[in-house]
C-alpha cells in the first residue's frame, strides 16, 4: 500500500495445491527457527547447543565445573558432573560365568578293609639250650611281652628269649585282591634298655605253631618255632629316635604284606609242598631281631583281651573279587 508498512501476504491454500508444497515450506521455517534460537543461545547467552536428534536441542552451560543439561523437545533435564556426563551410556557388559573347571580325580586303585582284631595272644618263653629248661607256651590275654634276658654268652642258665605269638583271622577276601597289610601294636610298657640293636629290633615271622590258631596249646614246643625267617615284617621304631615305648604311646607298624601273601598260599617250600593247611588263621611270632647277642630288656603290649589288641590294618584292589 503506498505510504504505508506493507502487510505480509498471507498464503492461503487452494484446492489442487499439493500438500507437500505446503510440508516443505513449513519444514524450512522450522529449520530456521531453530538456526536463529541457535546461534542466539551461543553469542547471547553463551550455551553450547548439541543436536542429539529425534527433534530436540541440548543447551549446555558450566556452573562451578558441572554441566547443566537443558533440553528441549524430547531431550530429558538432567545435570553431570563434568565432559563425562556427555558420553552416551554405554549398557553393562554382562560379566561371562566363570565357572571353575574341576580337577579330574584319581582314578580309584585300592579301597581301605575293616581292621581285623587279634583273636588270641600267647607268650613263647625259650630258655637256652643245655639249661635243662623246657620251652613252654602260656596264655597271655591281656598283655604280650616281647623281649630278651641274656647275661651269658653262650647262653645259659636263666637266660631266655620271650616271643609273642599272635593270632588273626583270614583277610575276607581273596589273597590276590589283597593290596597291603600292616601289623599295629600299641605299647604299654618297658623295662631295660635296648642298646645298639639296628633301627628294627622287633620283627614278626610266621610261627610255626599253627595249633595256637585253632586254642591248641603244645605239649613240646619244636626247636624250629617259626617256618622260615623269610618273608617278615620289621617293626618300625628306633631305639635312636624315641625312648622306649611307654604306657599310651602311638601304635607300632610292621608291614608284612609278602608274609600274608605267603600264608595264604600255604608258605609254599621251594618245591612248592605247602607248610602250612590251606585256610589256616595267621599266625605271628613277633620277638626280637637278634638272638644271640647280651641284653636285658622287654617290652609289653596290648593283648587279645585288651582294649588296645593287635590289629591288621590292611586295603584290598579296587574292582577285584
Amino acid at each position: 500500500m503506498p505510504g504505508g508498512s506493507a502487510k505480509p501476504v498471507r498464503e492461503v491454500w487452494k484446492p489442487g495445491r499439493r500438500v507437500g508444497d505446503w510440508a516443505g515450506r513449513g519444514a524450512g521455517r522450522a529449520r530456521r527457527l531453530a538456526e536463529s534460537a541457535d546461534a542466539f543461545a551461543r553469542t547471547r547467552l553463551g550455551l553450547t547447543v548439541r543436536a542429539p536428534g529425534r527433534g530436540g536441542r541440548i543447551f549446555l552451560a558450566t556452573a562451578g565445573g558441572a554441566v547443566v543439561l537443558l533440553g528441549l523437545g524430547s531431550v530429558v533435564l538432567g545435570i553431570g558432573g563434568g565432559p563425562a556426563a556427555l558420553r552416551p551410556s554405554q549398557p553393562a557388559a554382562a560379566t561371562p560365568a566363570v565357572t571353575a573347571a574341576a580337577a579330574p580325580r584319581p582314578p580309584v586303585t585300592e579301597l581301605a578293609g575293616t581292621p581285623i582284631a587279634a583273636t588270641r595272644t600267647y607268650l613263647l618263653t625259650a630258655y637256652a639250650p643245655g639249661s635243662g629248661r623246657r620251652a613252654q607256651v602260656t596264655a597271655a590275654p591281656g598283655e604280650l611281652t616281647v623281649g630278651r634276658h641274656h647275661r651269658h654268652l653262650p647262653r645259659r642258665g636263666d637266660d631266655r628269649l620271650l616271643t609273642s605269638e599272635i593270632v588273626f583271622p583270614l583277610l575276607p577276601a581273596p589273597a590276590r585282591c589283597v593290596r597291603r597289610v600292616e601289623l599295629r601294636l600299641t605299647p604299654l610298657a618297658s623295662q631295660g634298655e635296648l642298646g645298639e640293636e639296628g633301627p628294627y629290633p622287633l620283627v614278626a615271622y610266621p610261627s610255626a605253631l599253627t595249633g595256637l590258631a585253632s586254642g591248641t596249646i603244645p605239649a613240646t614246643v619244636p626247636r624250629l618255632d617259626l617256618v622260615t625267617n623269610r618273608p617278615r615284617g620289621d617293626v618300625e621304631w628306633s631305639s635312636h629316635d624315641d625312648p622306649a615305648p611307654a604306657a599310651g604311646g602311638a601304635e607300632l607298624t610292621a608291614d608284612i604284606t609278602d608274609l600274608y601273601q605267603r600264608w595264604a598260599a600255604g608258605m609254599p617250600t621251594p618245591t612248592g609242598v605247602a607248610s602250612v593247611p590251606p585256610g589256616t588263621p595267621l599266625v605271628l611270632a613277633l620277638r626280637p631281631a637278634l638272638t644271640n647277642v647280651l641284653g636285658e630288656w622287654s617290652h609289653t603290649y596290648g593283648g587279645a583281651d585288651s582294649l588296645v589288641p593287635p590289629r591288621l590294618v590292611w586295603t584290598r584292589w579296587a574292582r577285584c573279587a
